[in-house]
């Protein structure tokens, strides 16, 4: 939302044109009923128009305008505004206005309507066209209906799924969306998991049951963390896309299925390639159409409205009234959020339970960022490391941190992957990939 029309008398409305320019919008006022429709319907780019409740009634001035209609009404008029909304009016503001009731009105009004027009979206979680976001909607606009495997790369919390749904929303597919995380499956379950397994096929298989596959047939399969996938079940992975059959565990017929797969990593597959960890006929069966999604701080324009969207959300969560001060909303703007999106909403949730008070303080909002650490730590470059590629030096440094991390784990694998927050299958990689062992690591 970008131009606001105001329509109303100077003396009620004096500070909402001064508030909603602090907020980066762009407000045009009149005072007359008449010239404000002629304005909304010869100018189309008003993306909202303020004016008094009943200036939307049927039959008056207003009554026929396409632009979101915020109702302003005196607190005695608290009943007739409410009652209002839905039928004559989008929103109600009460006055005098407040600048936090704006924030939380323009979040309210982002998430309820469909996609954020301007970027073309068409998923109401996600928000944004910053830093690179803008190109990956390009994207899913001219494939989503296109059946083509897509691959979504991006750090933790980038809103992978998110985009995998709205792949789906817009792809026309008549079957479901169906997810699965790859590195959540124990390798002994995964078969089954994908394409699933007839009664008696293995001890605990009391009746058959369908796998994703199945499950996905006329939708879209999304895979996420694919690069968790052990080397004998991509084999059967690629197996199963090249011919579009699976076979069940313990059955001996195949069985065709058609679905849309959209896959998604946060590690990088290439270099998987290289080192032989991800089979390259594999990653290209699956990267057909690759869509990289940028992390939050590159995305600082977008991180505003993240906040707002989230303040609205949890607060209606817990039913409380949260609003933030200009100096905790700077704090929270200005922290580069490693874990992203996902840090940055659990952030703003524990903020709305933790206060004590309408207003988080700005005191409450640094000892969070202080707890989650938002902040990373000053990069320092061993000498020794200067000297070499980049591809040797990240091996290098990749090898020393988990040494590390197992010495301070004692060597329990599951705690050292926990420390390096990944996988106790990665981890196993790894440790043949450097040649290192728990054991021999911890005594030495």
């Amino acid at each position: 939302m970008n131009k606001v029309l105001i329509c109303g008398e100077e003396g009620e409305l004096t500070e909402l044109p001064v508030q909603l320019r602090s907020l980066g919008f762009q407000p045009t006022a009149t005072t007359c009923s008449q010239t404000a429709s002629i304005a909304c319907k010869d100018q189309q780019d008003f993306d909202a128009i303020f004016a008094h409740f009943g200036e939307f009634e049927h039959g008056a001035a207003l009554a026929d305008v396409s632009q979101y209609r915020v109702g302003l009404a005196f607190p005695k008029e608290i009943q007739e505004v409410v009652s209002a909304i839905g039928s004559q009016i989008d929103d109600c503001l009460l006055l005098p206005v407040a600048v936090q009731e704006l924030r939380l009105l323009f979040a309210r009004q982002a998430s309820n309507r469909s996609p954020v027009q301007h970027a073309s979206q068409s998923h109401p979680k996600i928000v944004g066209i910053d830093g690179g976001l803008s190109k990956a909607w390009r994207i899913v606009e001219k494939v989503a209906r296109h059946d083509t495997n897509i691959l979504i790369t991006g750090e933790s919390g980038t809103g992978k799924e998110l985009f995998a749904e709205a792949i789906h929303s817009k792809s026309g597919l008549p079957g479901p969306f169906v997810a699965i995380n790859c590195a959540a499956i124990p390798i002994g379950l995964m078969e089954s998991q994908l394409f699933g397994h007839t009664k008696g096929a293995f001890t605990d298989a009391h009746s058959d049951k369908e796998g994703v596959f199945a499950k996905a047939h006329g939708g879209t399969l999304f895979l996420d963390e694919v690069g968790d996938f052990p080397l004998e079940m991509q084999a059967k992975l690629l197996r199963a896309l090249q011919t579009g059959e699976i076979q069940p565990v313990g059955a001996e017929q195949t069985q065709q299925v058609k679905v849309r797969l959209v896959s998604a990593t946060s590690r990088d597959l290439e270099s998987m390639v290289g080192t032989g960890e991800f089979r390259d006929d594999l990653y290209y069966r699956l990267a057909t159409i690759p869509i990289v999604l940028p992390p939050l701080r590159e995305r600082r324009a977008d991180v505003a409205q993240l906040i707002d969207l989230a303040l609205a959300r949890y607060s209606e969560k817990h039913e409380v009234v949260r609003v933030l001060g200009d100096e905790a909303r700077g704090h929270l703007t200005s922290a580069n959020w490693p874990g992203n999106v996902r840090q940055l909403h659990n952030a703003i949730e524990r903020l709305v339970v933790l206060a004590e008070q309408e207003e988080i303080t700005a005191q409450l909002v640094r000892d969070e960022i202080d707890l989650v650490g938002t902040n990373p730590p000053e990069l320092v470059i061993e000498p020794r490391l200067k000297d070499l590629c980049l591809k040797e030096a990240l091996r290098l440094v990749e090898a020393q941190l988990i040494s590390e991390a197992l010495r301070d784990s004692q060597g329990k694998r599951a705690e050292c992957a926990k420390r390096l927050c990944i996988s106790p299958r990665t981890l196993s990689y790894k440790l043949k990939e450097h040649n290192l062992q728990g054991k021999e690591i911890f005594n030495g």
